[in-house]
């Protein structure tokens, strides 16, 4: 799937909690589709190859256009084609 830029006032708000580093509740699809859970630190957002992503404390990285919600923060669903 190709990827497809967030909102920047979303991006803005991942930044920050990079920066506190405190744990949060992240909502996110895999690539298969699936909703997951989980509550972890975001350690650091990231561009590689032209896509964008957040790591989290464990090493997980996210595809930011997976994601659905952190904390009480939604990715907009108008944003999504699944």
């Amino acid at each position: 799937m190709t990827y497809i830029p967030i909102r920047c006032d979303f991006h803005d708000e991942l930044l920050v909690r990079a920066m506190r580093r405190c744990r949060c509740e992240i909502v996110y699809r895999t690539e298969a589709g699936e909703e997951v859970s989980v509550r972890d630190s975001i350690e650091d957002v990231y561009a590689r190859a032209g896509e964008e992503f957040i790591r989290l404390g464990d090493g997980v990285e996210i595809r930011l256009d997976r994601l659905l919600r952190v904390d009480d923060q939604f990715l907009a669903p108008s944003h999504r084609d699944y």
